[in-house]
């Protein structure tokens, strides 16, 4: 049985792994003006996101993302509901590997699986990718954050590695996880 809440999201993709842009009657000036304009939007959107999403750590502000996204490595997914963005993915490719910089559904909409189909399509499309080849993901996450870590291990992640007080906000341990996306690796085997 299909979820409601799902028939009613639909995803976007910015960044390295977005679609590109048919060019059908369109001059070049003019899709760079149109993504210009559509990644600027999506940077608004998803810094409100990260401030309701992120209340017990200082937020990533719409400048750092957009940093990241001239920096030509980052990919952005977006979950929509109503033409209103609920969530996000960033991730930052550098072959072979990608790294889940952040995750968030607004806190308005967690619990209804759509952080699951999130990181679920973003898997889908780095390991799809046929121009940049990726053969891990991997993230950190907070050791006391039980349900992130629940999410990513349905996912197929795996826990590799400890980084001592990562989070400078509180000084926590940060988990090291990683999820194999090549076809021929051991995905059962970190590396």
């Amino acid at each position: 049985m299909t979820d409601p809440e799902f028939e009613r999201v639909t995803l976007q993709f910015f960044g390295v792994h977005a679609p590109r842009p048919s060019v059908a009657g369109r001059s070049a000036a003019q899709i760079v003006h149109e993504n210009v304009l559509a990644q600027k939007a999506m940077v608004r959107e998803v810094a409100e996101v990260e401030a309701a999403s992120f209340i017990d750590q200082p937020p990533w502000q719409a400048g750092d993302l957009q940093a990241l996204l001239d920096e030509g490595t980052a990919t952005v997914v977006l979950v929509r509901r109503a033409e209103r963005c609920i969530g996000y993915a960033l991730t930052r490719t550098i072959p072979p590997e990608a790294e889940l910089l952040r995750i968030a559904i607004h806190p308005e909409f967690q619990g209804k699986g759509l952080g699951k189909l999130l990181l679920n399509e973003l898997i889908a499309a780095l390991r799809s990718e046929l121009v940049t080849p990726v053969e891990d993901l991997f993230l950190e996450v907070a050791s006391s954050n039980d349900s992130a870590s629940r999410l990513y291990r349905r996912c197929g992640f795996v826990e590799v590695g400890k980084r001592p007080g990562y989070y400078a906000h509180s000084s926590e341990d940060g988990i090291i996880m990683q999820h194999r996306l090549c076809s021929g690796c051991d995905h059962d085997q970190p590396v």
